[in-house]
């Protein structure tokens, strides 16, 4: 199975049924699949132990639970070529070996050395380092629409957005997410920081996701399946200085608590205390204890993140620590770019699971780099709360 979709991804993409029974190439008749939501989670995780990059769910393979009636259901794999492009070709994980697999009419063969040298000719960006910089990816598509209004409303303002793969399942009527959203210190955030976090506006389930945030002037929005969606209006990083200026640990805060809010978000769901994960969690438990070696049991996934500033060309921010008086009399900084340049979004950056669930703040201090690369400042010029040695963010 795992071949199948890599020879799609490696191909111009196509459709594998798990739960039909092909004939003379063709499929009479379905054979529904046992416990098909198990099935399904098996599959997710085969493909991200097994393929190599992990693909994106939802953007380049979508598996769907397909009703088969009156027996039952199955499986439907999609594999979308045109995602999976930039960041192909794709490899099959057998031990020590990897192998490209390619779709090729109706019989699947391994990609050529011709094929695989153009594949990854110089220049070309295939996967994600472990750092999480920058990948050549597509955007994450169903948060686009979040973008589209943020940019609508023609204020300056921040994009961020995360989300998991795989995604989640969450039901955001239980009481927890709305105290989430609501409790700072709940996600390990400062109750009285900069954050999303509000006593003034209780949050409302809009559509597919909870919605919550200090209203129109910062947006926070919890989705189904496990995304989180940012959108605050420029202001909401001034605290003192000249009009348009950015207070820097208002910037540093507000992005830092978004991935704690998402460690926690994962900590809480249902994915993370699911059957299979328990017994898969106990087994190694067991295996390592046998073995004497202290190695941490691993979650299987990653967390992808965009950003982006909308309308924010005439606001400026300052380098170092804003330690008064003196950073406030500093030489004058030039604005973030000129006014053709309306919209800046970057990404999606690819992080493992184990490091947003070992340190939210290690991947925000690269998101925060970036902001900061942006305004023409180094990452020395991050303020020294943001520690690089633990890359934590410690605010008083």
């Amino acid at each position: 199975m795992v071949g199948a979709v890599g020879a799609w991804m490696n191909a111009k993409g196509g459709t594998f049924w798990i739960g039909i029974r092909e004939k003379d190439d063709r499929a009479p008749e379905p054979q529904p699949v046992a416990n098909v939501e198990t099935e399904r989670r098996r599959v997710e995780d085969a493909l991200l132990d097994l393929l190599e990059p992990p693909p994106l769910f939802d953007v380049e393979v979508t598996i769907r639970i397909v009703p088969a009636a009156p027996d039952g259901d199955v499986l439907a794999i999609l594999v979308s070529c045109g995602q999976a492009e930039s960041r192909g070709p794709f490899a099959v994980v057998r031990g020590a070996r990897r192998e490209f697999p390619l779709r090729a009419g109706a019989r699947t063969r391994s990609m050529t050395r011709q094929e695989l040298e153009e594949a990854f000719r110089p220049g070309k960006t295939h996967r994600t380092d472990p750092g999480g910089r920058r990948a050549e990816s597509p955007r994450l598509p169903h948060l686009d629409l979040d973008l589209d209004k943020a940019a609508g409303r023609g204020k300056p303002c921040l994009w961020l957005a995360l989300v998991f793969q795989p995604h989640l399942a969450l039901n955001l009527r239980e009481q927890r997410w709305e105290g989430l959203l609501r409790d700072a210190q709940a996600s390990g955030n400062r109750p009285e920081g900069w954050n999303f976090a509000s006593r003034f506006h209780s949050p409302q389930i809009e559509g597919g996701h909870l919605l919550g945030g200090h209203g129109d002037e910062l947006a926070l929005r919890l989705y189904r399946k496990g995304a989180l969606s940012l959108v605050a209006d420029m202001e909401k990083f001034f605290h003192i200085g000249a009009p348009g200026e950015i207070y820097p640990y208002a910037l540093l805060e507000h992005v830092t608590a978004v991935f704690r809010l998402a460690g926690a978000v994962y900590r809480a769901s249902d994915r993370q205390w699911s059957v299979e994960d328990r017994q898969r969690i106990a087994e190694d438990r067991l295996r390592l204890a046998d073995e004497h070696r202290p190695e941490p049991v691993k979650p299987k996934g990653m967390l992808l993140a965009n950003v982006g500033m909308i309308a924010a060309q005439e606001w400026k921010l300052r380098p170092g620590t804003p330690i008064p008086p003196w950073w406030y009399h500093r030489s004058e900084v030039p604005p973030l770019c000129d006014e053709r340049d309306l919209i800046r979004v970057q990404g999606p950056w690819e992080f493992p699971l184990d490091r947003l669930l070992e340190n939210p703040d290690d991947p925000a201090l690269d998101v925060v780099r970036w902001l900061y690369e942006e305004f023409g400042l180094a990452e020395e010029d991050i303020p020294r709360e943001f520690d690089r040695k633990t890359r934590r963010l410690i605010l008083d």
